[in-house]
């Protein structure tokens, strides 16, 4: 969408704008669009919104939420940093996120990485063990241009491609050619470089492993190979990276080659070929390998076709994202459908059965992203709306619910996250294009203010900031635009279109009325029928004022109460609706009108 032209608005504005900015807002990476994206570690979820905030649900016991606090949310909180005051302010222009067992990462897109929650094997790369309820930066850290957790272990990819680790190394997953004593459970809270290795543009973690793809399609390992997690073709562990290797036709070992992606997480992972078909290896008990097998005679020590389509019995094909979670597997094709397969007893295929699938099945569509946890899954929608499904014992389904731990309950169908502003919202990622401020300026035609929200008529677009609690700012959320720039609102036909046409505006408390070509349209909370368009339900964009089903016509001036609206026709007579406890209405009763009558 176009951004109006930079001119000067009133200087309280200004004022109030500059007020709310903190330090972090100083970083480029505060600037341009994030791409959403969702991330879920042991019993918690985080998603990273298009204007660089991050918000988590679920577990929250070791702060990974990264909210300040250690207390369960089953519903989204933002995560927050503390500021030089030592006030807790939004986490900003994050370009992605990763998470682990109980801790969380986020990558800036000035190259800096931030980290919260479980630390005791110095997951948190912060030079100490202490676990931390909100991000705290790495100071030694730089340039990264891309992050990976796992259990109790991050990476990060350098600009210049070089890797990066630190945590726990019991099975060498540092990379450094070093590996701690079995059973001694040591720290390592500062990274190390990962040895051997260059020219790296993308990583994994798996539990006691890592990848990495290499520029020239190549695939690279370290880290625990008991159950061939490293598809090198052995299952002993390797202290530096091993080439990922294949069977060609004559049965030899050569390296897999043309690799695009690569996802793990426990103990097996995912290839993404040139051909967009998906090559798997590893553990395969549940049948996550996706080759028809299942059991631990069956584990893959090196890659094997994944089999697809709906007979089962050819390769998958068309495959454009891939993610892995404890023991199942999860791709998008490029219509937006999701493939599903491996363990399944909590649902976590989301595909309405628990039963366990060896081959992929079809899941969820309409789908932009994926994310798995150990037993629940992610998927984020091209709405920009999050849907989750599987094991809930800490809420981490986002849905305001949580099971509990007394018992274990199978939630095998996608429901949508809450929201974060409001908890009978829902959570969507995406965020209305802004407008600047200081573009406003010598073209306002009107302006008029509600209980806690303003309007403001700019060439026939209305701009609209403050409470959205009710939806009275008509951009489609229930977002409050508190300490952001005003947004458009949208149009009366359920589009993300802009408004337009707009000859005069007024605000009542917590609704909003549009003069458009002698018709009246409304938006906001409606409990007393002051939107006018015959029913009590709030409305989050615009809709038309209506008398016996027809549009309320020749209207040529509005007034809004607190409760009630009012509208002046052209032939000089007055119409009102909404409450009329008090006679406001004047029709001579004291009875509430959904639609207008006249005075």
């Amino acid at each position: 969408m176009k951004i109006i032209r930079n001119i000067p608005l009133s200087i309280f504005i200004l004022v109030a704008l500059m007020l709310t900015m903190t330090p972090f807002m100083e970083s480029p990476a505060s600037a341009a669009k994030a791409t959403p994206m969702v991330a879920a570690g042991g019993g918690h979820s985080i998603a990273l919104k298009e204007d660089g905030t991050v918000w988590g649900w679920g577990y929250n016991g070791h702060g990974q939420l990264g909210d300040g606090t250690t207390i369960d949310k089953t519903y989204p909180v933002q995560a927050k940093v503390k500021d030089n005051d030592g006030k807790l302010v939004p986490l900003s222009g994050v370009t992605a996120i990763a998470a682990g067992a109980s801790s969380s990462s986020a990558l800036q897109s000035d190259g800096t990485v931030w980290t919260w929650g479980y630390n005791n094997f110095g997951q948190l790369g912060d030079g100490t063990t202490t676990t931390r309820t909100t991000p705290v930066q790495l100071k030694n850290l730089s340039d990264v241009t891309a992050i990976a957790a796992q259990y109790y272990n991050f990476f990060a990819l350098k600009k210049d491609g070089t890797v990066w680790s630190w945590g726990w190394n019991q099975y060498g997953q540092l990379g450094n050619g070093t590996v701690d004593k079995p059973n001694a459970l040591f720290a390592h809270p500062t990274p190390v470089q990962v040895k051997n290795l260059s020219d790296v543009k993308a990583i994994a973690a798996g539990y006691t492993h890592c990848l990495a793809l290499k520029k020239d399609g190549t695939v690279w390992g370290w880290g625990g190979n008991g159950l061939g997690e490293l598809g090198d073709g052995t299952k002993i562990d390797q202290y530096t990276p091993v080439q990922v290797l294949v069977k060609d036709d004559d049965d030899k070992l050569v390296p897999l080659l043309g690799v695009t992606a690569i996802t793990t997480e426990n103990h097996h992972s995912l290839a993404l070929a040139e051909d967009n078909t998906v090559w798997a290896w590893g553990y395969n008990s549940f049948g996550q390998i996706g080759d028809g097998t299942s059991g631990t005679s069956n584990n893959r020590s090196t890659p094997v076709l994944v089999l697809g389509g709906e007979s089962g019995k050819q390769y998958l094909s068309g495959v454009t994202a891939m993610v892995t979670g404890e023991e199942h597997s999860l791709t998008l094709d490029k219509d937006g459908t999701m493939w599903v397969w491996g363990y399944n007893s909590y649902g976590q295929l989301g595909d309405g059965t628990t039963a366990n699938k060896h081959t992929p099945v079809r899941g969820l569509s309409d789908v932009a992203a994926l994310g798995a946890g150990f037993w629940h899954s992610l998927a984020l929608k091209s709405d920009c709306t999050v849907w989750t499904w599987g094991r809930n014992e800490y809420g981490q389904l986002g849905n305001g619910t949580a099971d509990g731990l007394a018992r274990v309950v199978a939630h095998p169908t996608p429901i949508k996250v809450l929201g974060g502003d409001t908890e009978d919202d829902y959570l969507n990622l995406c965020t209305p294009d802004p407008v600047d401020p200081r573009d406003l300026t010598d073209v306002i035609i009107d302006l008029t203010a509600g209980g806690d929200h303003s309007l403001a008529l700019k060439d026939g677009t209305v701009l609209a900031w403050g409470r959205n609690n009710n939806g009275q700012l008509g951009d489609g959320t229930k977002t409050n635009r508190r300490t952001s720039v005003p947004v458009l609102v949208k149009g009366d036909d359920d589009t993300l279109i802009p408004l337009s046409g707009v000859t005069h505006l007024t605000a009542g408390g917590d609704h909003s009325l549009a003069l458009k070509d002698g018709t009246v349209l409304s938006w906001g909370w409606n409990s007393f029928g002051q939107l006018g368009d015959g029913t009590k339900t709030s409305r989050r964009m615009p809709v038309t004022v209506k008398v016996k089903g027809l549009p309320l016509s020749d209207i040529k001036a509005l007034a809004g109460g607190s409760y009630h609206s009012l509208a002046l026709k052209e032939d000089g007579t007055v119409w009102s609706w909404g409450r009329n406890n008090n006679g406001q209405l004047g029709d001579g009763t004291k009875t509430n009108r959904l639609t207008p009558v006249q005075v």
